[in-house]
């Protein structure tokens, strides 16, 4: 998985911000549960219910790219979101430079991150979509190979392992978190 980090040989005070997101396999019916914050009743739209606007925005990125490829929505997860939120501030206080968990310390969670580079004092608005906009852009190196799409092994760190990762049909739920460090 590609994560991009800097070097600064001024050491000039420079603000990250790690998001992770987490994304699982599918459940079966007896153990899918629904908390007030997974989907509206409209399942023709499925959007999250007391999200914020970046988590929404993040989770629609994601869901109009599976409509348009017929895959069925994904849901927000509040324990990925847990899971990301610990995984991506462990990242942030350890600044830790490379980002690809060990598949025994995450099992059946997939996992795409983003780091955004911001000077202190910058804001970033909705870092969540920005990342998922990130992730989506895969598609630009997401190949057709004999007829039907698929990840080619041979090409990491293009960008399509993340959008292959959003648009898996037996991912179902998401949750992503965001984490700042400073480096120096």
């Amino acid at each position: 998985m590609l994560f991009s980090t800097i070097f600064n040989p001024f050491s000039l005070l420079m603000g990250l911000r790690l998001l992770s997101g987490v994304t699982a396999s599918p459940m079966t019916e007896s153990e899918l549960s629904l908390d007030a914050r997974s989907v509206d009743t409209d399942t023709s739209s499925l959007v999250a219910r007391d999200l914020n606007v970046d988590q929404i925005g993040a989770l629609n990125y994601h869901n109009a790219r599976r409509k348009q490829l017929g895959i069925p929505p994904l849901v927000w997860d509040t324990e990925l979101e847990a899971a990301a939120q610990k995984y991506v501030q462990s990242l942030a206080d350890t600044q830790a430079r490379y980002i690809i968990s060990r598949i025994n310390t995450r099992f059946d969670q997939g996992e795409n991150s983003k780091l955004l580079i911001f000077f202190p004092n910058e804001k970033i608005n909705n870092p969540m979509t920005t990342a998922a906009w990130y992730w989506m852009g895969g598609v630009t190196n997401y190949k057709n190979y004999g007829g039907k799409n698929k990840y080619d092994l041979r090409h990491q760190g293009d960008g399509a392992d993340y959008y292959t990762q959003a648009i898996w049909r037996a991912t179902t739920k998401v949750g992503i978190a965001t984490a700042r460090q400073a480096m120096r």
